[in-house]
């Protein structure tokens, strides 16, 4: 009994290593084994030490069989710790909470099978004329009294033969006596018998199965059912709510699915007969071939099953499983099957499904047992399919007692499982997420990379392997996931390794930093992203996820368990004691919430003064000019709308600076019409969450100022190979001499081909003497004065960006050209390899006309599979028809005036009725485009005109928007809906998108420069500036467009 300074088993531990691990750990087992040691158990804590987050059970009562068979009721119990690390235990030799039950269940004993009288009883009370349960019933109570009364207490039996034994052995000392020899004879047959009966009855009671260990095992017998008896007492309760987890496995799930249950699922749903008899026909109808050893044997048709591999089976499996779920939820509506809530309040779970991935979930009692077994009893018989009891497995949680266990695995017949292993490739249970819980990922990796050959692979093709494979691996794991950060650094490590070709033996140089690979390729990288990024940005998702996507039952279950409470901005703050998602979320959140804004609806939720609502600004208290009374910092947006359902702001417009008020102007005042206010993503436009975006955040990507020539590379039209090639050399990364030198591979920087001046990139591409020739002769004719002069960018800049008729395909030979003057200064360094400069030409020559042709191909094949052009003769104004009016409008955006947007509505004769031009401040083309039409409709609204009315304006996003609709995220969205709900009101006809030629007059007005001070001008007559637009339109004089 003591600190014995380590564990026997893993769970004997929390967040530190495995015990197979430490070598102190497996000496000490190695211990117990040898001395024939049994732990005896404890109650209360599981921990007796901690240190930080490390707890460790340390302390512990290790006794032999003898010992345990001397205390039976031995108990050791963990105390509350005091000062040290370590909690004090208490050994009881006797427990006092022991009591022998009055009304013990009836067993059956095997050793009453020894017994003479034992088989007459038993035909004697089964041949009664009872019902068969009446005769069960009745042998247990005649078993039960003829045990008292016939068959006795074995030990007390063998107890009394001992005694009587010892005392006819010490009178047969004293002289022979023939009487008691016979006697002694007699009772030691019936001390053998006894013996006997003793040996079943520990056999029986310790539930061994292991073979017999010597002539009698009374002894281990004894010791095993104490043992078990000490593990099985109940010393305290705990909460009575237990509950269980059961990983189904279905055996070939997709082949035992029965063809009249798929008919009769079809037929439940409602589908049309003759959909449901080509499935019937696609199902029945199939024929199957075996090829043994490459001869085909004779066809067979199954009886059952559909084909995995076929589009439509994993649609009728799903829907065959609907039909389990739906029997789950009735048992549920009625009250039978108790589902689970992993948190207060939060939702219920009875089952997690995907595909033949199956978990149930419920209360840990018999009565669910019946329950669980009915309903998959019924789905499988009615569905052909079987469930595994080898592979099934059954999960309990702490609180379940373990004779509950064992009575419930038992009645199931699935084996218990302390951990469920993974579902959908993720770990169901840890304690703390360390390397140890997610290796297979290293393991997939590794795996991955040593089916390729790095030697036989170009940068480009590495490269292409890292972002589209290696990259990837991780990502399943990382979206619901926070990996720690080895995880991480070792997959950038592998990334990176693999993309420089390393290998165990030799690592290559790697000539540009990690950091700059792992930028956008605009910004000079290669668009490789860094793991601990990615993991930051799906947490990101998550966190989106939270806010938008409230009907999922994850969400669900979150919210409930950290307390978000049930609001559009959820609280994400970090619990004393919480899940690795829920870290990872949190850390997100820190990023992602200075990214989220308000999109005002009716105006309610959103804090004027707190909250971000305006686009591009901060929270509004922090551009006050001045202090601001108590009294207007709790206001909400929707108490600045005055009674006629505009801006009431003027009041506080002296808080705030002249730029702030112009930016509130132009946006929607708050109306109950649109609905409740929303979150956007601010990094958007269309305000909804995208990766790439939250990537930009995650990553902290801050290159301000990046050259032009990463663009022109990466639009450069050729093999990935040589773009590749001029992003090195844009970085004047390539290992010529001058490199080598530098990093002490070589003892001489200087040209290899002329040696005379240093090897860099420029010398090695262009300054050698070599490379002179080979360019003066590509260029003939074409003089160029700069191709000599120019430092690195700008010499790549300006040969790539060459066009017109005189540098007419020039951009695709100096890449390649650069390509090969490389190539031929490697086979020189490395193969003594010389070509001649005409060779080098001619090479080139060949390249670029294997190029063009291969490009002209592509886009002879491109321009076959575009549809014909629709050209619009006409490009002018034209009048409504009959009865109708037609509404113009366009907008305005300029860096000087701000935004402004005008309107014009005319007649059926193209008569003047109305014209408008307004002020609206800063904001987005498309914004200002649907104020215009907004503003039109309600002046219409206004005038009460009786005619119906049509809209055109020359902007497609905006007529797409209103006709299409957009998403509650999207920054227009209050816009596009007041528009909508006006069109009810208004006797609207049309929305149409026209060319700009034919909207001249409204541009006109939405450029119109309006008097100081005025923020709308409506013209009830034609102003003298628009009298030649509207004779024009007119008559219409506009020319055709030049397409």
């Amino acid at each position: 009994m003591g600190d014995f300074n380590a564990v026997l088993r893993d769970y004997e531990r929390s967040n530190g290593s495995r015990v197979s691990s430490r070598c102190g750990d497996n000496a000490f087992r190695q211990f117990v084994q040898q001395c024939n040691l049994i732990d005896i158990g404890f109650q209360g804590s599981p921990y007796t030490w901690r240190r930080g987050s490390l707890l460790e059970r340390l302390d512990r009562v290790l006794a032999s069989y003898e010992w345990r068979i001397a205390f039976p009721e031995a108990v050791l119990t963990h105390l509350n710790p005091l000062k040290s690390y370590h909690v004090p235990i208490l050994l009881k030799l006797s427990s006092n909470g022991y009591m022998r039950c009055s009304r013990r269940p009836f067993r059956f004993e095997a050793a009453w099978l020894t017994h003479a009288s034992f088989q007459e009883l038993l035909k004697k009370e089964w041949t009664t004329n009872a019902r068969w349960n009446m005769r069960i019933n009745n042998i247990q109570q005649a078993f039960t009294k003829w045990n008292k009364s016939v068959f006795g207490n074995v030990f007390l039996t063998k107890r009394r033969l001992l005694r009587r034994l010892q005392g006819i052995a010490s009178k047969l000392f004293s002289g022979p006596n023939k009487f008691l020899e016979k006697l002694q004879s007699e009772l030691w047959q019936e001390l053998e018998t006894v013996l006997q009966r003793e040996e079943l009855i520990w056999f029986q009671k310790s539930r061994c199965k292991w073979l017999l260990m010597g002539d009698r095992n009374t002894r281990f017998f004894h010791g095993s059912t104490i043992i078990r008896r000490r593990k099985n007492r109940i010393e305290k309760l705990l909460n009575e709510n237990g509950e269980l987890a059961i990983k189904i496995d279905l055996e070939k799930a997709y082949d035992r699915l029965n063809w009249l249950f798929i008919k009769d699922t079809l037929e439940d749903i409602g589908l049309p007969s003759k959909f449901i008899d080509l499935v019937w026909s696609c199902i029945s109808t199939a024929s199957l071939q075996v090829l043994w050893n490459g001869e085909v044997l004779e066809a067979f048709s199954p009886s059952r099953g559909i084909r995995q591999g076929d589009p439509i089976s994993p649609y009728l499996f799903v829907l065959c499983m609907e039909r389990l779920f739906h029997l789950i939820d009735i048992t549920v509506t009625q009250q039978l099957w108790k589902p689970i809530r992993l948190s207060r309040g939060g939702p219920s779970l009875t089952h997690l499904a995907f595909a033949d991935d199956l978990i149930l979930f419920a209360e840990a009692n018999m009565n669910q047992v019946e329950i669980i077994q009915s309903c998959l009893n019924h789905f499988c018989s009615s569905s052909g399919q079987k469930i595994s009891q080898e592979k099934t497995r059954i999960f309990f949680s702490k609180n379940v007692a373990r004779t509950v266990r064992e009575e419930i695995s038992s009645a199931f017949g699935f084996q218990r499982a302390e951990n469920l292993g993974k579902y959908l490739g993720i770990p169901l249970h840890h304690s703390r997420v360390n390397r140890d819980t997610y290796h297979g990922i290293m393991d997939k990796i590794t795996q991955r990379l040593s089916n390729w050959k790095a030697k036989n692979l170009s940068f480009a093709g590495r490269l292409t392997l890292t972002k589209s494979v290696l990259a990837a691996l991780p990502s399943y794991t990382m979206q619901m996931v926070r990996l720690p950060r080895s995880i991480c650094d070792e997959v950038d490590k592998k990334c990176r390794q693999f993309l420089w070709g390393d290998s165990e033996d030799c690592r290559k140089i790697h000539t540009i930093g990690w950091s700059m690979l792992c930028l956008p390729k605009d910004k000079g990288g290669l668009g490789i992203r860094k793991m601990r990024d990615v993991n930051t940005t799906f947490m990101m998702k998550n966190c989106w996820s939270l806010i938008t996507e409230k009907e999922k039952l994850w969400v669900q279950v979150i919210k409930s368990k950290y307390g978000c409470l049930d609001e559009q901005l959820p609280r994400v703050e970090k619990k004393q004691k919480m899940s690795n998602l829920w870290r990872g979320m949190c850390e997100a959140w820190k990023l992602m919430k200075p990214h989220l804004r308000w999109v005002i609806g009716d105006g309610i939720t959103v804090k004027f003064w707190y909250d971000r609502w305006v686009p591009g600004l901060e929270p509004l208290i922090q551009s006050a000019l001045s202090f601001v009374p108590p009294g207007e910092l709790l206001k909400a947006v929707s108490d600045y709308v005055d009674d006629l359902g505009g801006w009431d702001i003027d009041q506080i417009q002296s808080y705030l600076p002249p730029n702030v008020w112009l930016c509130i102007q132009r946006l929607a005042p708050p109306h109950a019409g649109v609905g409740r206010d929303r979150v956007v993503w601010d990094n958007t436009t269309d305000g909804n969450f995208t990766l790439r975006s939250a990537h930009e955040i995650s990553s902290s990507m801050q290159v301000t100022n990046s050259p032009p020539i990463f663009k022109m590379i990466w639009r450069w039209k050729g093999p990935e190979r040589v773009r590749v090639l001029l992003w090195k050399i844009a970085h004047n990364s390539l290992l010529t001499n001058a490199c080598r030198f530098k990093l002490g591979l070589s003892d001489n920087p200087s040209c290899s081909l002329c040696m005379h001046d240093t090897e860099d990139t420029l010398h090695v591409l262009r300054d050698c003497s070599f490379a002179k020739v080979v360019w003066r002769k590509l260029l003939g004719s074409t003089s160029d004065e700069h191709i000599f002069t120019d430092e690195l960018h700008a010499w790549l800049v300006r040969n790539l960006s060459r066009s017109g008729s005189r540098w007419e395909g020039w951009q695709t030979c100096f890449a390649l050209a650069l390509d090969s003057l490389w190539h031929r200064c490697n086979q020189v360094l490395f193969q003594n390899s010389q070509t001649s400069s005409d060779q080098l030409i001619a090479k080139i020559k060949a390249r670029i006309s294997s190029l063009s042709s291969s490009v002209s191909l592509e886009i002879q094949q491109f321009s076959l599979r575009q549809p014909p052009l629709i050209v619009t003769p006409e490009y002018q104004w034209c009048c409504p028809p009959r009865s109708l009016f037609k509404l113009n409008c366009d907008g305005s955006v300029s860096q000087a005036r701000g935004a402004s947007c005008g309107g014009i509505l005319r007649d059926e004769e193209g008569r003047f009725i109305l014209a408008y031009s307004c002020h609206i401040g800063r904001c987005s083309i498309i914004q200002t485009e649907l104020w215009a039409i907004l503003h039109g409709l309600r002046i219409i609204q206004s005038r009460k005109l009786s005619g119906r009315v049509m809209v055109e304006s020359d902007s497609s996003l905006e007529i797409r928007l209103i006709l299409e609709g957009c998403s509650s995220a999207h920054p227009c969205s209050t816009l596009v809906q007041e528009i909508v709900e006006l069109t009810r009101q208004v006797n609207f006809v049309s929305f149409t998108h026209i060319l700009r030629e034919a909207d001249k007059v409204a541009d006109f007005l939405a450029k119109y420069k309006l008097p100081l001070g005025e923020v709308m001008t409506i013209f009830n007559s034609p102003p003298e500036f628009l009298h030649s637009l509207l004779d024009a339109d007119k008559s219409g004089s506009f020319p055709l467009r030049i397409l």
